[in-house]
């Protein structure tokens, strides 16, 4: 019996769900994701300096969809778009907040 039936409530449906990974240092990316295996997806915290490396180190190790959430790290468009198109065929999901909130124009 499980414990929903037990307490006559209705059955637990198991939820697709992400893990969101830190920034993390390129040599310690493998030993990092070898228990994430089990997520679908990964949110991927990446800056500028360091996401296109962090992200193509991830690839080599997963085959999980990623959602890359940029923390506000670019502040000139063309650096974005370039970094954003850097990552073709790297199985990105989407990426999130790639300037600061007062940056319209270039959200635009």
């Amino acid at each position: 019996t499980s414990l929903s039936s037990y307490l006559g409530l209705p059955k637990v449906i198991p939820v697709a769900t992400c893990f969101s990974m830190p920034i993390t240092p390129v040599s310690e990316i493998e030993a990092y994701l070898r228990p994430l295996q089990r997520f679908s997806s990964l949110k991927i915290k990446v800056d500028a300096e360091t996401g296109r490396e962090m992200l193509q180190e991830i690839k080599k190790h997963t085959n999980a969809k990623l959602r890359v959430d940029a923390n506000e790290g670019w502040r000139d468009l063309d650096q974005f778009i370039n970094f954003q198109n850097s990552l073709e065929g790297m199985n990105i999901e989407l990426i999130e907040q790639p300037f600061p909130s007062n940056m319209k124009e270039e959200y635009k």
